[in-house]
């Protein structure tokens, strides 16, 4: 197994990688999770009720 030392230009580019695909899998879920509540108009009541009951007051 050779040892090699990344470059900055490496570091970075694997930086950018994994910046970038959590970004896209995080907004991805967020997307279906907002789909499957709006499919469901039961769970999208609970989910307002929830959320009227934290936020008022």
């Amino acid at each position: 197994m050779k040892s090699e030392q990344l470059s900055l230009d490496d570091i970075q580019e694997e930086v950018d990688t994994f910046m970038f695909e959590g970004h896209d899998t995080t907004a991805a879920a967020v997307n279906f999770a907002c789909y499957l509540i709006g499919s469901h108009p039961d769970v999208q009541a609970k989910v307002h009720a929830e959320m009227d009951a934290i936020f008022s007051g």
